[in-house]
């Protein structure tokens, strides 16, 4: 969204100032506020969609300016690395472009990724370490998922536990898509807290992320139009679902140290971190020590 950045004082700070005609990246970061501000509304009154509708209404104004401005576009990317001072050249340089689809379809190519093994690689030290890496993280951050969406669409029992044959299920297909990701040249195919956007919607069943799976693969061919919706309209969204997320924390019982800190460690390292196996981490290794 732009509104908070990097500072070498404070590690971060507020985007100031505030103004347009003062600070370029200001038209981004209000255009963000009024896609959050419109989908929260449209949230309150219960519109069916309006996560959607919210992406739609950023996703248009940003492709609209960019398409009537081009290279004087106010919604030039990255973040700090623009403004109108610059021309044509510098903009290039600087690595500047603004979000705009300029084809709505092409044939996808999958033979340069697909099934490209390097076998020689297992003996490799470093190769069993990648191995180790992914696989912690990835168990760690699809436990983190699975909890957090179950719990938020009703899943768990009076334990804060998934039913047993559920999570088996939820684990290998995670395991499958791991696999078959990675065969075909992305890795690491896994659960994503976004998928909570669906239960905030009204998704419970397996039925909406099977849903889901088949409008991924009818989007295969419209990369080109779908890759260029910009973080000012998706943004704004991923911070809704954010705070949706945050009614699972209502049951600890923060009076308790042994638990609060732990939970505390956990809910500060993932995003300071940028990652939930690093948060769960941090939680557990907290927890223990406090217990020994």
């Amino acid at each position: 969204m732009g509104i908070v950045v990097d500072t070498p004082a404070t590690l971060v700070t507020l985007n100031t100032p505030l103004t347009v005609d003062s600070n370029y990246d200001a038209s981004k970061m209000w255009l963000s506020v009024a896609v959050l501000i419109l989908t929260a509304t449209m949230l309150a009154i219960k519109v069916p969609g309006a996560p959607l509708v919210g992406i739609l209404f950023g996703t248009i104004v940003a492709w609209s300016e960019c398409w009537a401005k081009k290279d004087d576009s106010a919604f030039n990317y990255p973040v700090g690395a623009c403004n109108p001072a610059q021309n044509a050249t510098l903009l290039e340089d600087a690595g500047c472009f603004c979000y705009a689809p300029t084809k709505v379809a092409e044939a996808a190519q999958i033979e340069n990724t697909a099934g490209v093994f390097q076998w020689n690689a297992v003996y490799d030290g470093g190769f069993w370490v990648a191995v180790f890496t992914f696989l912690y993280t990835d168990i760690l951050d699809s436990s983190g998922t699975f909890f957090a969406v179950a719990k938020r669409a009703g899943y768990v029992d009076k334990y804060g536990n998934l039913p047993k044959g559920n999570a088996n299920m939820a684990y290998v297909s995670d395991a499958v898509a791991t696999m078959v990701g990675s065969a075909l040249g992305t890795s690491t195919v896994t659960t994503y807290i976004e998928s909570s956007a669906g239960v905030v919607d009204g998704g419970r069943t397996g039925l909406t992320a099977v849903t889901v799976g088949l409008w991924f693969a009818l989007a295969i061919p419209f990369a080109p139009l779908l890759s260029k919706i910009p973080p000012l309209a998706s943004g704004p969204i991923l911070s809704i679902v954010g705070g949706l997320m945050m009614k699972n924390i209502e049951n600890f019982e923060w009076s308790d140290v042994e638990e609060a800190l732990p939970a505390f460690a956990c809910l500060v390292m993932i995003p300071l971190t940028y990652n939930i196996a690093y948060g769960i981490i941090a939680g557990t290794m907290m927890w223990i020590i406090m217990q020994v």
